[in-house]
Formats: C-alpha cells, structure tokens, sequence
C-alpha cells in the first residue's frame, strides 16, 4: 500500500455496527418475567402497556441528558411510569430505583464481538480509531458501560456536534477531532444513505457493514463483520471505494 492510500484514521458507526439492544423480540415477556423473578405477578397487556408508555417518555426526554445523573434520574422516572402503568404501588411494590434495573435488563445493550479484534487489527497497521455516530448525548455513557470508551480515540456524536449523517459537516468535524486529512480516513457503518453517502460527501472512504449477508452492491465494498471491513481498509489497498 503506498503512502497515499494508507490509512490513518477509521470511524465506526456506533448502534448497529458497535453494539445493538439485545435480541429479544418480545421485551414485554420479558419483563413480564424479571418481574416475576422480583415477585411481583403483571399480566402481559400491563407488561405491554407499561413497556410502551415508558419508551414513549425515555424516547421524548433522552435527547436531553447529558450526564450520568441525568440518566440515572430519568430510568427513575421512566421506572415510576412503568409502575403506574402496571396498576400503580398496590400491583408493583418493588422500589422505583428496582424497576429501573429491570427495565435495563429488559433492554440489554450487546457489544458485538468482533469490536474489540476490529480495533485491535487497525491499531496494529498504525490506524487511530474513533467513533462517527448519530447519537444522543448518551452515546459516551453507553460506550463507557460497555467497557467500549477507552478504546477510541475520538467521539464524534451529532447531538454535540449538531449535525447529522449524511451531512458532510459531521465528517468534515469528526475529521478535525480526529486531525486527519480526509484521503487517509475511512468510515465503517451498516446505513448506506447516512454512511456511504455521507462518508463519500466528504471525501472519506467507506465500507459498508451489513452482518446480514444480504446487501449485494457494485458500487460500494461490503463486509460482513467489522474484522473484513478492516482488512479491507489496512491489507487491501483499492479494495473500499
């Protein structure tokens, strides 16, 4: 690989390419069942109810906490919601703060594990590392709950920054964070419309990451985990448009 095209810098989208929310397909089952497991019996419409009514208000209000009080506060609040949707003290006796653990257990956050090689291969070609995502301003929380903050070098989160992906103002920004010149960065994320077309607007090259085998395109390379979608920006020179 020649000097031009070696690559300093690569981004990683963060929810869908880092981590996702667990796989459960039913959330209201389960927890209907960490419920039970705390002693306290919901039907499954409560459960339902309860679930939806504080997604509703964690969705609403999330765009604003920054801090980790300010999270800690909100699953309370959250938590609080929840009981009144399950027939309120008399049908959920456990503690507000109780109920917020077991509405994070309900919604796992999940590292995928091909994160930590992923890194590990690109710092081992001298490439820094760093993540370009559209993200409330928990998106450090989480990462940091994940054991995945100290891996990065950089953070670039468009609740920060005020910008999101496609917008080339977001890449343009991650790369001053990041102090890179464009021709030697590249961005791995799993959205073709906010990733490729975005990292293309500015100039960056990009692979998009589809796990699930299903995305056949010409005009972009595509890996099916984060490792090859490495491999394809540090071994093979040419091969990520």
């Amino acid at each position: 690989m020649s000097a031009d095209q070696k690559t300093d810098f690569i981004f990683f989208d963060a929810f869908g390419t880092l981590f996702h929310f667990g796989d459960s397909a039913n959330p209201a089952s389960d927890f209907q069942r960490l419920l039970a497991e705390n002693g306290v019996v919901a039907p499954i419409e409560s459960a339902r109810t309860a679930i939806a009514t504080e997604m509703a208000y964690f969705r609403e209000r999330q765009r604003t906490v920054r801090t980790r009080d300010e999270l800690e506060r909100l699953r309370v609040e959250c938590a609080e919601i929840a009981i009144d949707a399950l027939g309120g003290p008399e049908a959920c006796d456990l503690a507000p703060v109780r109920v917020a653990e077991i509405l994070v257990e309900t919604f796992p956050s999940v590292v995928f594990p091909d994160v930590e090689p992923a890194i590990q291969l690109a710092r081992s070609h001298g490439a820094g590392v760093g993540v370009l995502s559209n993200f409330s301003f928990m998106l450090s929380i989480i990462l940091d709950d994940l054991q995945l903050l100290r891996m990065f070098d950089v953070v670039a989160v468009s609740a920060e920054l005020g910008f999101e992906k496609p917008d080339p103002a977001i890449f343009l920004e991650a790369l001053r964070m990041a102090d890179v010149e464009p021709r030697r960065a590249a961005h791995i994320g799993d959205n073709y419309e906010e990733d490729v077309q975005g990292a293309r607007s500015a100039n960056v090259r990009v692979v998009l990451l589809d796990r699930s085998g299903q995305n056949h395109r010409d005009d972009v390379a595509v890996a099916a985990d984060l490792i090859e979608a490495v491999e394809l920006l540090v071994g093979f020179p040419g091969a990520a448009p």
